[in-house]
């Protein structure tokens, strides 16, 4: 089974520097190969394997021009960076290292060239928790890069015609993800747009066609970003196909950034 060894939190908040490493000072959980030390934010894996790191942060504000992004930074894998368009809310990732020659270090650490300043109206202000991955692990993600797209009161399916590296993870279907093995999957949802005039956007979770009870709706605005996110935890059977919907409370354009995905549907199994 895959078993969580490290969990950090991190509660006083603060300002991170360029390339500095957001420092969690709260250890909730540590065993097993890893190590951490909460003066410098760095993990230390002391045995071969694969792990789950993912994370999240509370942000207030940064000084880019766009955005914000933290990235986990290990010399024994790419850099693996999750990236929000907006500065104040929630930015988060997750991505898997495979340790091969220990010990191998890794940090979460500021990913753009100004300051990202911690939120100060929430009590914890960021988490990490490492997953050692003891069986074949479950993971993917498709997402949008078109310009635009018209949504109506009735539901419709989102084009998600962009896949993300996956493993274990059906493409078969299109704008789908099927799964291979049955568990319980982390799911995660990002959708950031604006419309054509003030317009409240709904999006769902369609499991085999037929809408679930995940979903959330926002409120979107004529010449500003918003963005809904949706994370939660479903148990899943083999074959079971993922799709989104999206709806408004009435007929709308809503438009995406083109330099980014519009749309993510991301899923990781955890048990």
């Amino acid at each position: 089974m895959s078993k969580v060894i490290l969990q950090v939190e991190n509660k006083t908040g603060g300002t991170i520097a360029p390339l500095d490493n957001l420092v969690f000072e709260v250890i909730k959980k540590q065993e097993g190969p890893v190590l951490y030390n909460p003066a410098t934010g760095i993990i230390t894996f002391e045995r071969s394997g694969k792990y789950l790191i993912q994370w999240w942060a509370s942000t207030a504000s940064g000084d880019a021009p766009f955005g914000l992004s933290l990235a986990l930074d290990s010399p024994s894998a790419d850099l693996q960076s999750g990236t929000s368009p907006v500065k104040t809310g929630q930015v988060n990732g997750f991505g898997v290292l495979e340790v091969t020659s220990p010990p191998a270090a890794l940090s979460l650490k500021n990913n753009i060239a100004g300051n990202i300043y911690l939120s100060n109206v929430v009590e914890t202000k960021a988490s990490l928790l490492v997953t050692q991955l003891d069986e074949p692990k479950a993971f993917g993600a498709i997402y949008n890069l078109l310009n635009a797209i018209l949504i109506g009161q009735v539901p419709a399916q989102v084009p998600m015609g962009n896949p993300s590296v996956v493993e274990n993870i059906s493409l078969a279907n299109p704008n789908a993800l099927t799964i291979v093995d049955a568990g319980v999957y982390r799911v995660d949802i990002m959708l950031n747009g604006r419309t054509s005039s003030t317009r409240e956007v709904t999006i769902t979770l369609a499991v085999n066609d037929t809408p679930s009870s995940f979903q959330k709706e926002g409120l979107f605005y004529l010449g500003s970003m918003s963005t809904v996110y949706l994370t939660g935890f479903m148990e899943l059977n083999e074959g079971d196909k993922l799709t989104l919907l999206m709806s408004a409370d009435t007929d709308t354009t809503l438009g995406f950034d083109p330099a980014q995905p519009g749309v993510i549907l991301s899923v990781m199994r955890v048990m």
